[in-house]
């Protein structure tokens, strides 16, 4: 009896492991969508998580589009030097150009919306900002719709204060102001939401062992020589390697990966280096005027973004949220091709330029001329070539 018993609590475990392997079997089925827009949209949603929002969520609507909804506590809502509705409008019209060419399933006709819920820090209050265009024109910030508190844009700023939807003076710190990241102390009286937000990137001393530049200089700097070239460059994330005469970086699926060039530049220059996409999501460009060769806050940086399909251009504040300054729709970002990216920094502003083509001049920098300068890759392996670092 005594055996017949064991044996039954023997199979009747087996059983029981049976039945939850097919549970686990059914649940790892159950989230895979067979909507190709609904892959796509799940496929992003880690990324807008990473990039400073607390949940983010999505749904794809046949015949009507894609809507996205983010909650935002603490990140482009807190900077002092903007009203929090601007600053997170900034960060929508970035977020629609960075990921909304991943949703390529997305019929042109469709909508592609996203839905902001960000607390505002001055007012004490939850606000709602929606921005919403076609699919076809994701990567054009000029096609799209605005909407804050289920009202348009422009009303409701001109209550709260501060520019308009189709107005982007703002985008760009007044000369010699330096923005800053972190949330603005609250008072012991003031009740704030108990869920934290992302810790600010630490801001860190220059590397003692680097060195300044003298004026003049002028250095082309190519890959050839690996031993020499590995002393030359100090990574700050990501898989930095030397291959066929080329700076590589191979990592994936991961955000704001520099290599910074180790000696600080003074004074006016111009820098430029050739980039070529490999595979990834397309994001890749230069880092310049950096404080630090240990962070990026209070960074410059060009780019290719959106799958290659915009370049735009902007800084990190001291926080490591990047602020947008401008950009423009462009083709050539995924062709596999190399492309010449430049800037021309001079007093307290910078040009960008694209295959020696000017895409913008004027731009305010948000420090002086100088400091460190890298490379930039995000989400993408790309090959780095011909680096020139010039003094003007």
């Amino acid at each position: 009896m005594k055996r017949i018993h064991s044996t039954l609590v023997v199979l009747l475990g087996i059983l029981a492991a049976l039945a939850v392997w097919k549970i686990v079997q059914a649940d790892d089925l159950l989230p895979v969508p067979t909507n190709p827009v609904q892959a796509q949209v799940q496929a992003i949603l880690p990324s807008l998580i990473a990039s400073e929002a607390e949940r983010a969520m999505g749904a794809y609507y046949p015949g009507i589009g894609v809507f996205l909804t983010l909650d935002l506590l603490r990140g482009p809502n807190t900077q002092p030097n903007k009203l929090a509705h601007i600053g997170t409008r900034d960060w929508a019209i970035y977020l629609m150009q960075t990921f909304g060419s991943n949703l390529k399933a997305v019929p042109t006709r469709e909508t592609i919306a996203l839905s902001i819920n960000y607390y505002d820090f001055t007012t004490l209050s939850y606000h709602q900002l929606v921005i919403n265009c076609l699919a076809e024109s994701v990567s054009d910030p000029s096609k799209y719709n605005y909407w804050l508190d289920g009202k348009p844009f422009d009303e409701v700023a001109r209550q709260l204060g501060g520019s308009s939807a189709g107005d982007n003076s703002n985008l760009l710190p007044a000369q010699g102001e330096t923005p800053v990241g972190s949330p603005a102390p609250a008072s012991a009286t003031v009740s704030l939401p108990p869920t934290p937000g992302p810790s600010p990137v630490p801001t860190s001393p220059p590397n003692p062992a680097t060195e300044t530049l003298s004026n003049p200089f002028k250095l082309s700097l190519d890959f050839s020589d690996t031993s020499s070239s590995a002393r030359d460059w100090t990574p700050l994330g990501g898989t930095w390697t030397f291959l066929n005469g080329a700076y590589t970086q191979i990592e994936l699926n991961r955000f704001d990966l520099i290599s910074f060039y180790k000696k600080r530049l003074t004074g006016n220059f111009r820098f430029s280096a050739q980039i070529k996409y490999i595979k990834g999501e397309m994001g890749g460009g230069l880092i310049f005027n950096a404080p630090s060769n240990l962070t990026k806050a209070s960074a410059q940086m060009i780019s290719y973004t959106a799958g290659g399909t915009y370049f735009q251009w902007g800084y990190f504040d001291k926080g490591g949220i990047f602020q947008y300054q401008g950009g423009t729709p462009v083709s050539t970002g995924g062709d596999g091709n190399f492309h010449k990216l430049e800037v021309l920094v001079t007093g307290s502003e910078y040009e960008v330029l694209l295959d020696g083509i000017s895409l913008e001049k004027n731009i305010s920098l948000v420090n002086g001329p100088g400091g460190f300068s890298g490379l930039f890759g995000s989400t993408s392996e790309l090959v780095f070539d011909n680096v020139n670092l010039e003094s003007l």
